[in-house]
């Protein structure tokens, strides 16, 4: 067996030794929820994808569509809120924690917050929504944005991070007139 580190006595000490002792436990709850998370991830049958995300404590509620690897937070899914009648574009992520302070500061731990996605919302592919944000009633939010905070109802955003363009009724007006 290779030994890659001298101990302070300048004895070999086994690389076994230095992987942190927690990282080796698993709690039944994680593998519950990791299982779970992986089969409605790459489910390619819409409807199991939502019954798994449910069993997992996700909240969703009627009508709504999930594409092909939607990711809902792993660690928190019970934060998530979905209301009907949305759809959520192919590798939308939903994060519901904040390890960044714990990061810089040992002694902090992670933060969590809620992530409400409202009714009648349409989420474009690629849309990263990240702890703490709201995105009210009737909103649409383009492909490829980072939502940052909450979008108030009846609103467009795009971008990094998403920002309110237009509402959904200027949108419409311009976009899904026939001429």
């Amino acid at each position: 067996m290779t030994q890659d580190k001298k101990s302070d006595d300048g004895s070999d000490v086994p690389i076994i030794t230095h992987i942190r002792r927690d990282v080796l436990q698993f709690h039944p709850r994680q593998i519950y929820l990791s299982i779970l998370h992986f089969l409605a991830m790459y489910c390619p049958i819409h409807k199991l994808r939502i019954v798994f995300y449910k069993m997992r404590g996700t909240r969703i509620e009627k009508n709504v569509f999930l594409a092909d690897q939607v990711y809902l937070e792993e660690g928190h899914p019970e934060l998530i809120t979905i209301e009907e009648n949305s759809d959520i574009g192919p590798r939308v992520m939903v994060l519901t924690h904040d390890t960044i302070q714990g990061h810089l500061d040992p002694t902090i731990q992670s933060s969590t917050s809620k992530v409400i996605i409202g009714r009648d919302c349409y989420i474009g592919a690629g849309t990263i929504i990240l702890p703490g944000a709201t995105i009210g009633d009737n909103s649409i939010i383009g492909a490829g944005s980072v939502v940052t905070r909450s979008i108030p109802p009846g609103s467009v955003a795009m971008g990094v991070p998403a920002k309110v363009i237009c509402s959904r009724e200027e949108w419409s007006r311009k976009h899904l007139v026939n001429k």
